[in-house]
């Protein structure tokens, strides 16, 4: 991580090499003035080699697949402090992902598990976790959670894309997840405009936010300290549903547990030719276990998840589509901002009632055929 620090008066910096990068770009959003305690300008993130390994077996046929990616982000923090403890600045993160060009142009991937009717909100319509030439197929250069904020004794305040409110957080534990782990945290829908609130008050830390379309989320956490056994409890609340995560850390030990619901309806008309403004009522829950142990530079973690889909009856979706997973990593740090790390995931989906002759129409009589993945990656942290 690179930290810059300028003077009160970001100018007369103008001549000192990288520090009068920091000083104009503090300028650029912020007026310097005498009450001033300093200007940061903080650069950091990482660069990530990555090797998915994907191998489907059903009882006809076997699938394997082998792709290499490359992944990144750059953090950037502008921020002016002052000498009464008020701070102001910016935070914006870059995003980039670059992998083979997929030869159909076909990709299978959601990047969010096994989804054979698609239903994952906002996402396409899938047969599987692996169907082509390549297991994943973009090259991403995007902005990801950009926004203004305001910290003091009142509380943080953010402005812009900060991402949703909550405390609930997944409990896989695993070190490196394989492409195809869900890793729900809370079924939460906003949109990128976003006021985001936090503060902690009485041993309990809090936030909530809104987004322009009225969709509000909100959470609270709790750490019990019982003399070498730390206890954490999360909540998030939400306009889709709720979630809670519970984590201890005794030691090298750390263990938890997490669970996600979520209710709503959803128009599926387009999506399978259906009548048009057709209604499908969905529930959703999630459940995350895991545990995780470090040896010095080396952390081991194992972990289980579950997701259940229900729908309502209307045929040819069935009721009820099942999702579990298995996951087992680990990660070694070679030196400061180096680490090896590797991990393997066994996929069992169950469609349930979902009716096979519809599945057969979309491309792939056997849906719950159970796969695995594996990812290797080399990380560069800065």
């Amino acid at each position: 991580m690179l930290r810059l620090q300028a003077p009160p008066f970001p100018l007369l910096a103008s001549a000192s090499g990288l520090a009068a990068i920091a000083g104009f770009a503090s300028l650029s959003f912020l007026s310097a003035a005498p009450s001033a305690k300093a200007q940061f300008l903080t650069i950091g993130g990482f660069l990530e080699a990555e090797m998915y390994n994907f191998d489907r077996v059903d009882a006809d046929s076997s699938v394997q697949n082998l792709d290499f990616v490359v992944d990144g982000r750059l953090d950037i923090d502008a921020k002016w402090e002052s000498k009464v403890g008020i701070a102001l600045g910016a935070h914006l993160e870059l995003d980039l992902e670059q992998s083979d060009d997929d030869l159909d142009g076909d990709d299978g991937s959601s990047g969010r598990g096994f989804d054979p009717l698609g239903l994952l909100a906002g996402l396409p319509l899938t047969k599987g976790l692996v169907e082509d030439e390549d297991a994943l197929d973009q090259d991403l250069v995007a902005f990801n959670d950009g926004y203004l904020f305001f910290d003091s004794a009142l509380g943080f305040v953010a402005l812009g894309d900060t991402g949703p409110a909550g405390y609930a957080v997944n409990q896989l534990q695993v070190p490196l997840l394989a492409h195809g782990a869900m890793e729900i945290d809370a079924f939460v829908e906003q949109e990128g405009e976003l006021a985001y609130y936090s503060n902690s008050a009485f041993g309990f830390d809090f936030d909530g936010a809104v987004d322009d379309e009225g969709r509000w989320s909100a959470g609270a956490a709790y750490t019990l300290d019982l003399t070498g056994l730390d206890i954490t409890l999360g909540t998030s609340f939400a306009t889709e549903g709720f979630a809670f995560s519970l984590h201890g850390d005794y030691g090298p030990w750390q263990a938890g547990v997490s669970y996600a619901d979520t209710s709503f309806d959803q128009d599926l008309s387009s999506r399978f030719g259906l009548a048009s403004g057709t209604i499908v009522a969905q529930a959703r829950d999630y459940l995350s276990a895991g545990v995780s142990y470090r040896m010095g530079p080396l952390i081991l973690g194992g972990g289980y998840e579950l997701q259940n889909m229900k729908f309502a009856s209307l045929a040819p979706f069935g009721s009820k589509q099942s999702i579990g997973s298995y996951h087992v990593g680990a990660a070694y740090e070679l030196a400061s901002g180096l680490t090896l790390a590797t991990g393997l995931a066994y996929l069992d989906p169950d469609v349930g009632t979902v009716n096979s002759d519809f599945m057969m129409d979309l491309g792939d009589g056997s849906q719950n055929d159970n796969e695995i993945s594996i990812k290797s990656s080399v990380t560069v942290s800065f």
